[in-house]
């Protein structure tokens, strides 16, 4: 069975912060986007990072350094 694509879209513009981003493995596809070139931003608190497979980015500006996107991931541009 296929997993599931599980899509979380965020306002252009704003700053989504973190300490550590993972989702709960397998296979489901979870996409992170805006709406427009303007983007959104994924800023890290303290030490955050993201390390994750199944990950698909668009319409984003991250914090250089805490973004890994692991195995089965795509760069959704731009």
């Amino acid at each position: 069975m296929e997993g599931m694509q599980k899509t979380v879209k965020f306002t252009d513009g704003t700053n989504q912060t973190f300490t550590n981003f993972q989702t709960k493995g397998g296979s489901d596809l979870v996409t992170l986007t805006g709406t427009s070139a303007g983007g959104w931003f994924l800023t890290p608190t303290g030490n955050g990072s993201v390390s994750v497979s199944y990950l698909a980015v668009s319409y984003s500006t991250v914090a250089s350094g805490v973004l890994y996107a692991g195995q089965n991931s795509i760069d959704n541009g731009p």
